[in-house]
């Protein structure tokens, strides 16, 4: 892996992780994801 190929894959991390956070941190009110993971298979 070249230097500039090891920089992008860390950026890339990072900009994983801070989605990652933000997604974490999103109030799920009402949100069809939710009502279907309480939902009883």
């Amino acid at each position: 892996m070249s230097v500039p190929d090891a920089k992008r894959h860390e950026d890339l991390e990072a900009e994983n992780d801070r989605l990652k956070k933000l997604l974490a941190e999103r109030p799920f009110e009402n949100d069809p994801i939710k009502q279907a993971l309480r939902k009883k298979w």
